[in-house]
């Protein structure tokens, strides 16, 4: 489908100043010394608006690591009670085990007594990685000494990182969404729900295919974001939702021609 790039003045023109365009922001810069002043230098030295972004997300996704240090201890064990109470929870280092990632089972191939994978095709081959990275990430000596919950709590720390990464990639292309708004990637590299969910299952993944999607879209590329809209699809279900926006748009500027195959 067709797309062009976006001209407006939300997209063109100088960087952005928050604090003295929206009044959240504004309020919530009072104990740093209030609003950005007429003089201010804004995208310039080495902390651009952009590294400070994934700065804070680094932060925020270290802090959520933080939160799963109780579950961390006993290797997510469904018997310990603390993986209930602690609000500690994740289905990774569960469904290593689970899934048969454990005793080497190769996701919807080799299933033996163990349940077939229920995630889409994407999602098991990123679990796959995960379990490769289990020996290297054990032989860094990180995880607990007791064998029964070693490789699993290496197993999610091999996924950590990789959703780390995901993560960054999320906050990034929301930075780059539109130009000159870099501070709305704060959005998600504050956002609470990042710390408390980041690592609760394999979602990061399918949210940085859906942020270079729209990316992509913004940048006249619609062909490109059709590509990862359905290889998202192929991580979780959702991103396919996109689609229906998709089609308002071209229902709304009459571009119906435009779904039609040339």
């Amino acid at each position: 489908m067709e797309a062009r790039p976006v001209t407006s003045d939300t997209v063109s023109g100088p960087l952005a100043t928050p604090t003295r365009e929206d009044s959240v922001a504004a309020a919530s810069s009072e104990p740093l010394g209030g609003p950005a002043g007429r003089h201010r230098l804004t995208g310039r030295g080495w902390w651009t608006p952009l590294r400070i972004v994934l700065a804070v997300a680094c932060v925020t996704f270290g802090l959520g690591l933080l939160t799963k240090a109780s579950c961390r201890d006993v290797g997510w064990d469904r018997d310990e009670r603390v993986l209930w109470t602690g609000m500690c929870y994740s289905d990774v280092a569960l469904l290593y085990r689970e899934r048969g990632f454990a005793d080497g089972n190769v996701p919807y191939f080799d299933t033996g007594n163990y349940p077939v994978l229920e995630y889409p095709v994407l999602t098991g081959a990123v679990m796959q990685v995960g379990a490769w990275l289990v020996p290297a990430f054990t032989a860094l000596g990180t995880a607990p000494p007791d064998s029964a919950v070693r490789d699993s709590v290496a197993f999610f720390d091999a996924t950590a990182l990789l959703l780390w990464l995901c993560a960054l990639g999320v906050v990034a292309a929301v930075a780059r969404t539109v130009p000159r708004r870099p501070w709305d990637g704060l959005l998600i590299a504050a956002a609470p729900v990042l710390a408390l969910t980041a690592t609760i299952n394999w979602d990061l993944v399918a949210a940085l295919l859906v942020a270079l999607a729209v990316l992509a879209w913004t940048r006249a590329r619609p062909g490109m974001s059709g590509v990862l809209i359905g290889v998202g699809a192929a991580v979780k279900l959702y991103p396919a939702l996109l689609l229906g926006p998709v089609v308002v748009l071209c229902v709304r500027q009459r571009r119906w021609r435009s779904w039609v195959p040339r």
